[in-house]
């Protein structure tokens, strides 16, 4: 079930360091890897478990080193494999922006995935 603690339409972006989830040799190319993560603080649910959690959707990543284009496109086919649930307590801990208000999740992920600037430093 979808709990609401807050009407508001507003967005954050996470960005989550995931470099260990790569074989040494992916490691070796990338660097450090960060997934990209859209989410919005105001809902959350309760996956089974008690401590609720936020919906973390992946639409893009940035790595330390740079890559070919193959490589690239390579690691942007596993994107939406890497959507998840995150604890919202997880989720406060992490490095995250604001990205502002939108009439849905919809409108926010189109607009991030062509706007989006991580602190003034991304795209």
């Amino acid at each position: 079930m979808l709990d609401v603690i807050d009407a508001t339409q507003t967005y954050r972006m996470a960005r989550i360091e995931e470099t260990d989830t790569f074989i040494d040799g992916i490691k070796a190319k990338v660097g450090k890897y960060w997934g990209f993560y859209l989410y919005k603080p105001g809902e959350y649910v309760h996956c089974c478990e008690i401590p609720p959690s936020h919906w973390l959707e992946c639409f893009d990543f940035e790595t330390e080193n740079k890559i070919d284009d193959d490589l690239h496109s390579e690691l942007g086919v596993y994107l939406y494999d890497s959507s998840h649930y995150r604890h919202v307590a997880s989720v406060a801990k992490l490095e995250t922006c604001s990205v502002g208000d939108f009439e849905s999740p919809e409108e926010a992920l189109e607009y991030v995935q062509g706007n989006y600037s991580w602190m003034g430093n991304g795209k």
